[in-house]
C-alpha cells in the first residue's frame, strides 16, 4: 500500500509535467515565460518527483523512507515557495526573491542526493551502525523545514500585499496582476504547509501514504487552475515595460509615453471630476466612472490614482469623510445615516468602517 501510494503521486506528477510543458492555449503558446511564468519550476518539481522510485520499489527500507521524508519537507516546501515567488513575482517583474532562494537550494539539495544515494547504496546508511545517526538526519530535515517555512510565510505575505492593494484601489496596472489567481494559489500553498507539517508532527508511513494520495488529487487541482493563462494583458504591450523597475508598480508602465507636462493635465482633469464636480459624492462611483468623465485611457488614470493621489479607495474616501465633518458642523442635528449618505457612504455601516480604517491607517 506504501508503494502504491508513492508510485500513484509520481505517476501523476509526470503526467501534470507533460502536460505542463506541452500544453498551452492559443496563441498564449508564442510566449510561454510571459503568460505562464513558473511553468518551467511546476515542469522541474514534478519530474524530480521520480526520486522516489527507491521508496516504491522498497517501501520498508529505511533509506528510502528517509528519502520520502526529504521530499516531502523541505523539498516540497522549497517548491510551492520557489513556484509562489516564481510566477507573481515575474507578474510583477520583482526578482529580489530569485537570490535568496539561490543560496537555500544548496543546502535543501544536499541532503535530498544524501538521501537519493544511501537509499541506492546497499545495506543501511542511516540509523544505528550507518555513516548518519537518525537523530542527527532527522535535525537536519527539521532545520531546513523550519527555514523554507518562514519563506513560504514571507511570499503569502508578499503576495497578499499585492493582491490587497490592487483590489481595494479597483486597480487596472499594466502588469495586469492576477488578483483572484493569487488568492486561490495562497489558499493551496497554506493547505499543502499545513498538510505537510501534519505528516512531519505524525512521521508515520501509513499517514505519509495518505498525504501522497491527498497531494496526487492535489497536484490535478492545480493542473486544471493553472491551465488558462491568468495574465490577460497582450504581450505586445507589456513587453515595453518590461524596462521599467517594479520599485513603483504603479508608474513603471504609463510613464514610459507620458509628459509631465501630460501627466499633470491628467492629474488636473481627475481633481477636477472628483473634488470640482463632486464625484465622490457618488456611493457607486467607480474608477472606471473617473477615466470615462476625465477622458483618458483607465491605465493612466489608475497609475496617477496610486502613484501620486495614495489610491482610489483612499483618496475617494478621505475626501468623503472630510465632507462628512463640514456637513456635521453645519447641520449639528443630522443623524449619522444623513451625514453618511450626504457624503457619499451607502450606509451608516459603510461609513463607521471606512472611518475606522482610514484612522488606523493614518495613525491618527
Amino acid at each position: 500500500m506504501l508503494g502504491l501510494a508513492a508510485l500513484a503521486y509520481v505517476l501523476t506528477s509526470v503526467i501534470v509535467a507533460a502536460i505542463r510543458w506541452f500544453h498551452m492555449c492559443r496563441p498564449y503558446d508564442k510566449h510561454p515565460d510571459y503568460y505562464y511564468p513558473g511553468r518551467k519550476h511546476v515542469v522541474w518539481f514534478s519530474l524530480s518527483s521520480l526520486v522516489l522510485i527507491p521508496y516504491i520499489v522498497h517501501p520498508e527500507d529505511p533509506d528510502a523512507w528517509y528519502l520520502v521524508k526529504t521530499f516531502l519537507f523541505p523539498i516540497f516546501f522549497f517548491y510551492i515557495t520557489n513556484l509562489m515567488y516564481s510566477y507573481f513575482g515575474g507578474v510583477m517583474q520583482w526578482q529580489k526573491w530569485k537570490k535568496p532562494l539561490t543560496i537555500v537550494a544548496f543546502p535543501v539539495y544536499i541532503p535530498m542526493t544524501a538521501a537519493l544515494i544511501f537509499a541506492l547504496w546497499p545495506g543501511n546508511q542511516i540509523g544505528e551502525g550507518g555513516l548518519v545517526s537518525t537523530i542527527l538526519a532527522n535535525h537536519v530535515l527539521f532545520i531546513l523545514g523550519v527555514i523554507l517555512s518562514l519563506l513560504g510565510v514571507n511570499s503569502l505575505l508578499l503576495v497578499g500585499k499585492w493582491s490587497k492593494s490592487f483590489d481595494e484601489d479597483d486597480f487596472a496596472n499594466p502588469t495586469d496582476f492576477p488578483v483572484n489567481f493569487a488568492r486561490r494559489m495562497m489558499m493551496f500553498q497554506l493547505f499543502v504547509s499545513l498538510l505537510i507539517w501534519a505528516n512531519v508532527l505524525i512521521d508515520k508511513p501509513l499517514f505519509t501514504a495518505g498525504v501522497m494520495a491527498v497531494l496526487s488529487v492535489s497536484e490535478v487541482f492545480f493542473l486544471i487552475l493553472a491551465l488558462p493563462p491568468q495574465r490577460t494583458q497582450v504581450y505586445e504591450e507589456a513587453s515595453q515595460e518590461k524596462a521599467a523597475a517594479a520599485k513603483n508598480p504603479a508608474r513603471q508602465s504609463y510613464l514610459q509615453g507620458l509628459s509631465k507636462e501630460k501627466e499633470a493635465e491628467i492629474l488636473y482633469a481627475i481633481q477636477a471630476v472628483v473634488i470640482e464636480q463632486q464625484a465622490y459624492l457618488d456611493p457607486h462611483i467607480t474608477l472606471q466612472d473617473i477615466a470615462t468623465r476625465c477622458g483618458y485611457s483607465r491605465t493612466y488614470i489608475a497609475g496617477l490614482f496610486k502613484s501620486e493621489l495614495g489610491g482610489f479607495f483612499t483618496y475617494i474616501n478621505v475626501l468623503r469623510l472630510e465632507h462628512a465633518e463640514a456637513y456635521q458642523r453645519n447641520h449639528p442635528q443630522a443623524s449619522i445615516l444623513e451625514v453618511a449618505t450626504e457624503s457619499g457612504f451607502s450606509s451608516r455601516q459603510n461609513y463607521y468602517s471606512v472611518k475606522a480604517r482610514l484612522t488606523s491607517k493614518t495613525g491618527q
